[in-house]
């Protein structure tokens, strides 16, 4: 698995992202391994508004639960991670939206996608890098432009290794620095969707 972060973000994005679907035992639903997040029966974290959040002097313990136990099992982490997931969202990365109707199509060397909701579409392209062979094969998503770029020689080296590699233009989908609501996610949710730019990409 590929993690990408940013900054003082790195230690909440790890928490979100490394969990393997065997994290969810018995007494919990089925493995979430087709589904992109599994909702749980789980106390709800403390969500308020900035100013009436207590100031924290030192590093919080990223085990400690909604309820103050700290997480002892797997079915804890499960609980606890979907905690630091709605913090997340509410505090950082703004509101997710529901899922987009979507259909494509696809070459040896692009992905074409088109996203719809509410009678809006909007389409865009990734590029596709192949390894040698017929396949199937892996691959490694990246996105192609900006902080996010993928060295070539990173690039190279997953084809080497019998790994394809997938390129979409994240500024495409949704622009920094032009003020908020540009790039295509907003065309398909409308400008003034709260969703920060790393929900959007």
């Amino acid at each position: 698995m590929a993690i990408k972060t940013l900054g003082f973000m790195s230690s909440l994005a790890l928490l979100c992202a490394c969990q393997p679907t065997s994290i969810i035992d018995d007494r919990s639903a089925p493995s979430p391994s087709t589904q992109e997040f599994l909702e749980i029966a789980c106390p709800s974290p403390r969500i308020t508004g900035f100013d009436n959040l207590p100031d924290v002097t030192t590093l919080p313990n990223p085990f400690l639960m909604a309820d103050g136990r700290v997480a002892s099992d797997r079915h804890d982490w499960a609980c606890r991670r979907q905690s630091i997931r709605q913090q997340a969202f509410h505090y950082l990365y703004g509101e997710k939206p529901s899922k987009p109707d979507v259909s494509g199509t696809m070459t040896r060397d692009a992905i074409h996608v088109s996203a719809a909701v509410d009678g809006k579409t909007i389409r865009f392209s990734a590029a596709v890098k192949p390894p040698e062979g017929d396949g199937p094969f892996p691959v490694f998503i990246g996105m192609g432009s900006g902080f996010a770029e993928l060295p070539e020689p990173f690039q190279e080296l997953l084809l080497s290794k019998g790994i394809a590699v997938v390129i979409y233009d994240l500024y495409e989908i949704g622009a920094e620095r032009q003020g908020p609501g540009h790039g295509l996610f907003y065309d398909l949710y409308g400008a003034d969707h709260p969703a920060g730019l790393l929900t959007a990409w």
